[in-house]
């Protein structure tokens, strides 16, 4: 797997070109050229079908036209040329859609509307279309923070098990709902905390939140349906910084030892090694070498690091020691406009 399609989800309000089409070599850690550019606009957030050639993206808006809903937008992807076709838009089902997956057997599709306070979720059909999308999933509850937790906020979605991890970013929850029945479970972290993004362990029975108003990283036990059950740590994801910070990605390594936190603000990566069950342990806390790294993803063979600089306008690239977990500096930095989101796949050619 020598060559990598990244597809780059970029901001249209701040200038982007909606999902922009790069090509990655792995052996080089290079972009080699771009391929497309397609107008979704905002699409802040991309998912892939496990097993068709289908690509969903969020619509991050309030409103398409007079709905006060945001859009889902559902993309063919040549499996010849790696390219995309707009298909269909769907309404999100809720405001400002921030985050939305695809469960492992490609049957379902879940939206977090983070201003709509609620997740859709909606049935995907054999062909990795979607068939329809609702609003399933209510939210409710704020917290301290005076301008970011006035509402729940649901930011995320994974589905693990047989159910769906949530964390309310307002709320200070992390909620989990069954995909069949009404079964639900919930737990509460410290107020202001303010949880954005999740990973789970590799051994299915804990999850790392990321906090994106404290700048922590919690590790969370998980019951045997994939539901939280208890706060069993909190560790920061700064190295002796005391400015205003907000961590945005976490990403797990290809080989479960590891786990990339971005701090934007600080503009950093912490690297944490995992232990065994719950041991978490800070090891590195790098500069991205550039502005406001919203999203990282991390290439197959766990040899390459890419951030989304936001506010600096680029894509940069840090090799990373697969043994250690460490990061070494930015050698590859390719110019996009408020990129977003990015999300790999192996390339067609």
């Amino acid at each position: 797997m020598s060559r990598l399609i990244a597809y780059v989800g970029t901001y249209t309000r701040e200038g982007g070109r909606g999902i922009v089409v790069l090509e990655f070599c792995c052996t080089s850690g290079r972009f080699l050229c771009e391929l497309q550019q397609l107008g979704a606009e905002d699409p802040a957030y991309l998912a892939l079908h496990p097993t068709r050639d289908v690509l969903f993206c969020v619509n991050e808006v309030r409103s398409l036209g007079v709905a006060a809903t945001g859009g889902v937008c559902e993309f063919e992807v040549d499996a010849a040329t790696d390219r995309l076709t707009f298909r269909r838009q769907w309404p999100s089902g809720g405001m400002t859609p921030s985050h939305l997956a695809v469960d492992p057997r490609g049957e379902w599709l879940a939206v977090a509307n983070y201003r709509g306070a609620n997740v859709a979720l909606g049935q995907l059909g054999p062909s990795g279309h979607l068939i329809d999308l609702q609003p399933r999933w209510a939210f409710a509850g704020s917290s301290v923070h005076p301008e970011r937790q006035l509402q729940a906020h649901p930011h995320q979605v994974v589905f693990h098990n047989t159910g769906v991890l949530t964390p309310a970013l307002g709320a200070d929850e992390v909620v989990w709902h069954a995909l069949a029945g009404s079964g639900i479970a919930t737990t509460k972290l410290p107020p202001g905390t303010g949880p954005r993004h999740l990973a789970m362990a590799p051994d299915g029975r804990h999850c790392f939140v990321l906090c994106e108003l404290s700048s922590q990283l919690a590790v969370l036990a998980v019951g045997a349906r994939g539901e939280p059950m208890e706060l069993l740590a909190l560790h920061s994801t700064r190295d002796r910084s005391d400015g205003p910070n907000q961590t945005a990605a976490i990403r797990l390594h290809p080989n479960g030892r590891f786990l990339f936190c971005s701090n934007r603000g600080d503009d950093t990566v912490a690297v944490f090694h995992l232990g065994d069950g719950a041991q978490v342990k800070l090891i590195q806390v790098v500069p991205t070498g550039g502005r406001w790294p919203r999203d990282l993803a991390i290439t197959p063979d766990g040899r390459w690091l890419i951030v989304a600089n936001q506010h600096a306008g680029e894509l940069a690239v840090l090799p990373i020691n697969p043994d250690t977990g460490e990061l070494g500096r930015c050698s590859e930095r390719w110019p996009i406009i408020a990129p977003a989101c990015v999300l790999l796949r192996k390339s067609a050619g």
